[in-house]
């Protein structure tokens, strides 16, 4: 095949491409064969099929198209929203039960594809971040539910991380089959810093941030108490200046 045979090849192919997230730890060997670009532990790989028949483009594959990780990657995050549309739902919508008014029942979205299969990876679509944000109503957490679907928890600073990663571990380890774990680790997306993190790290940042605050301030105190002393000292020294020269009027 000559490479226009190859790039034609592509051509008709391309919008059949999807996105995928797998655990980088529980594919380390697929990896080392397939382009990839990670997300904190997770693995975004680019998938081509449909049904079962869904499987993870390699490095050969690229060679057979004629195109490079870049193309493929350009590629695939201009398709694979079109053909595998991004849904989030509130968690009433998504299990088919009435659906509540009640700001409390918000607190849970689910964001899959419209077929809802291998639909975790529209958390690495196109202004998935920004979108999920403004649908929670800021800041959010990411909760792993499986390989097909995530869930989405509003952070309403109220939320300890390993609360959190303790719940996902046991529905991992009692609900989802191993082949379709996602992770145990809990994420955090900051979304005036637009920073998509482990939930532990994001903690840890927000941490060192208070602390940092907290000596910023300390400071700012004892700068105050710096000029005040400096100021007292100036204020006695011109008295015992004045003292000193009325003094010495008096004496002559």
């Amino acid at each position: 095949m000559n490479q226009s045979e190859k790039i034609a090849s592509f051509d008709r192919i391309k919008d059949m491409i999807g996105i995928v997230v797998v655990s980088a730890e529980h594919n380390k060997e697929k990896l080392a064969h397939v382009p990839h670009e990670r997300m904190e532990d997770l693995a975004v790989v680019y998938s081509l099929g449909a049904g079962d028949k869904v499987g993870m483009i390699t490095n050969e594959d690229l060679k057979k198209m004629g195109i490079t990780e870049d193309q493929l990657r350009h590629a695939a995050m201009e398709q694979a929203p079109n053909s595998h549309q991004l849904t989030i739902k509130t968690i009433e919508e998504a299990l088919g039960m009435p659906d509540s008014s009640e700001l409390e029942s918000r607190e849970l979205y689910v964001a899959s594809t419209a077929d809802a299969f291998l639909g975790a990876g529209v958390i690495a679509y196109p202004g998935f971040m920004e979108k999920a944000a403004e649908i929670t109503g800021g800041d959010f957490y990411v909760l792993p539910s499986s390989i097909h679907e995530v869930l989405l928890m509003q952070d309403r600073g109220e939320t300890n991380a390993a609360e959190l990663q303790g719940m996902v571990k046991g529905i991992n380890e009692s609900e989802v089959s191993p082949e379709e774990r996602l992770s145990n680790n809990v994420y955090h997306y900051d979304s005036k810093e637009k920073i998509f993190e482990t939930a532990d790290k994001f903690e840890a940042r927000m941490e060192k941030e208070k602390e940092a605050e907290k000596s910023a301030d300390k400071g700012s105190v004892l700068d105050k108490l710096d000029a005040g002393k400096e100021k007292a000292d100036k204020d006695i020294s011109l008295k015992v200046k004045v003292k000193s020269d009325k003094n010495r009027e008096q004496s002559r």
